[in-house]
């Protein structure tokens, strides 16, 4: 039984690759499917400027060549045939002759899909980067513990001590003002852009080892 398995949409990352349609043959007729519709075991014929949606196995070959520069960077197109290569993958382009072949890869298991999954792959933060966002944390939490604390001795000494100069103001606004400072606090001691500004220092500094350099 023919294991049915649709191309992922890692082999093709925008909707208009998945509306492409390819020639497949099933129960013995030949049929226009879109790309992402292709399963193991699929007869897929292919001819010039056609790209191949999936690995496969070449079942029939006239004068194939095919260009595998995106896989391989080599510029010279590849020679298929029956016996000495009987492969294509995904992701390269039929440049001359016909060709039919059977899916024996799709989607993520296909050479195409592992690569771009590898270069999806997000990149680590450096140890710099990892410490500054540790320090930046750090002062968050910092900031927000003397915001809370300045909103509540601000508090204390209009309920408790109540100075002359507060008389006048209602509890109301006090809280306001109070909650405004605190905010305020907050905002400020956020290091947003502690990461930006220890770059550009970086920068800076190795500019300047540089003039030094060329200066002694």
């Amino acid at each position: 039984m023919i294991i049915k398995k649709k191309l992922n949409s890692v082999l093709c990352p925008s909707k208009a690759n998945d509306d492409v349609q390819v020639l497949v043959k099933r129960d013995n007729q030949i049929v226009s499917i879109p790309m992402d519709e292709i399963v193991l075991g699929d007869v897929i014929s292919i001819e010039a400027g056609d790209s191949i949606p999936c690995d496969g196995l070449l079942i029939k070959a006239d004068s194939l060549s095919v260009d595998e520069s995106t896989l391989t960077g080599e510029p010279m197109d590849v020679e298929k045939n029956l016996v000495y290569d009987p492969f294509v993958l995904s992701g390269c382009i039929a440049t001359a002759g016909t060709a039919e072949f059977i899916a024996i890869a799709v989607g993520k298991d296909s050479q195409w899909g592992i690569i771009k999954a590898h270069l999806e792959k997000e990149q680590d933060q450096t140890p710099l980067q990892e410490k500054l966002d540790s320090m930046a944390q750090i002062i968050g939490y910092v900031g927000m513990a003397a915001a809370a604390a300045t909103f509540l001795a601000m508090m204390f000494i209009y309920c408790v001590v109540q100075p002359d100069y507060l008389k006048d103001m209602s509890f109301f606004a006090h809280a306001l003002d109070s909650f405004i400072i605190g905010v305020t606090m907050v905002v400020v001691a956020v290091p947003e852009g502690l990461t930006l500004a220890v770059t550009i220092a970086l920068a800076l500094s190795m500019k300047k080892m540089l003039h030094e350099k060329d200066v002694a």
